[in-house]
C-alpha cells in the first residue's frame, strides 16, 4: 500500500486521505472507512467530488444519511 496524504483542496466532510489512485473515506460504521480505487488515477475523481461539489458524490449522500 503506499503512502497516504491529506490534501488541502478537498472540502468533503467524509474525506479522509488519499494515494494516486485510491481515495479514503469514512465509512458506514464508527472506525471504519471506504476506499474507492482507480485504475490509474483517482485525480478526476477527486476534482468532481472531493472538492467543491462534494454534495453531488453517492459516497457522500450515503454516508449524510448517518447523521439524519
Amino acid at each position: 500500500m503506499g503512502r497516504h496524504f491529506v490534501s488541502y483542496e478537498a472540502q468533503c466532510p467524509f474525506y479522509k486521505a488519499e494515494d494516486k489512485n485510491i481515495i479514503y473515506c469514512e465509512g458506514v460504521r464508527d472506525n471504519s472507512s471506504i476506499h474507492n480505487a482507480f485504475p490509474g488515477s483517482a485525480a478526476a475523481y477527486k476534482k468532481e467530488y472531493c472538492c467543491a461539489g462534494w454534495e453531488n458524490c453517492l459516497i457522500a449522500k450515503a454516508l449524510w444519511s448517518k447523521y439524519d
